[in-house]
């Protein structure tokens, strides 16, 4: 475990998420969380296969002798993040007809690939400054919330505030709590298991339900994950095919 490893595992949840208001030690760790989720890039693509569309990506990649980092941010395998070059060579291939999608003549509409393959690295720089001069004293801020719930203010109910919220204070798991008028649900579906059950071959998807006073639903907040919806279904998790199988 190398000396970032150690300084990482020592920090607690809120220290891990508010660290990016230290350029310095944590830019590339912010630089993840503004590049989108690759399976989120790869389903615009209309009726695309997903896990296919990947491999053609990666075999291009190999056969180029592009590296990984010019085209993924993370580590996590199954959350990794693409970055906009890696959109400029999917909708290349696309446009080759290099890229199968589930049905033949389907609508072409990949307006969203490329405006996203055409986002520069400059703007994911002033993306970062702006939120790291907006997160100023952010960390303040989380804690007191976490003393002082009800005063919270609705520009702060975003997906992740609200879930580094509940892990500070009801750790892992589905929890229900009170804010204001307003009550907060979390669930969670876990990645669907491999066929061989020893690894999860896909990210956990995450639900933040916000009700209003009378129980009507005010808004639904959802992780990359949970937008990007579930992949598609391997024989462990297929009832008509998951017979044979290692417990």
């Amino acid at each position: 475990m190398d000396e970032f490893d150690k300084w990482w595992n020592s920090l607690s949840f809120a220290d891990k998420y508010w660290e990016v208001i230290n350029p310095d030690s944590s830019k590339g760790l912010l630089s993840e969380k503004l590049y989108k989720h690759w399976r989120e890039v790869i389903n615009f693509i209309p009726e695309v296969k997903p896990r296919k569309a990947k491999w053609s990506l990666q075999d291009y990649c190999v056969f180029n002798k592009i590296k990984p980092r010019e085209v993924y941010a993370g580590f996590d395998t199954w959350n990794l993040r693409m970055k906009p070059k890696g959109a400029k060579i999917l909708l290349d291939l696309f446009e080759r007809g290099l890229i199968e999608q589930k049905t033949k003549n389907v609508f072409q509409d990949v307006s969203e690939l490329k405006e996203y393959s055409k986002v520069s690295e400059g703007e994911i720089d002033k993306q970062e400054q702006e939120i790291l001069t907006k997160n100023k004293g952010g960390k303040e801020r989380f804690e007191y919330i976490l003393e002082h719930p009800d005063e919270i203010q609705e520009s702060e109910m975003t997906y992740n505030f609200l879930n580094n919220y509940s892990w500070e204070k009801f750790g892992k798991g589905s929890h229900k709590w009170q804010m204001r008028e307003y009550t907060f649900k979390k669930d969670f579906i876990l990645g669907r298991l491999s066929n061989s059950r020893k690894t999860r071959v896909s990210d956990t998807m995450v639900w933040i339900h916000i009700y209003n006073w009378d129980g009507s639903l005010y808004k639904v907040l959802k992780n990359s994950a949970a937008i990007a919806g579930p992949p598609r279904l391997n024989r462990r998790n297929d009832p008509d095919r998951n017979w044979g199988l290692p417990e």
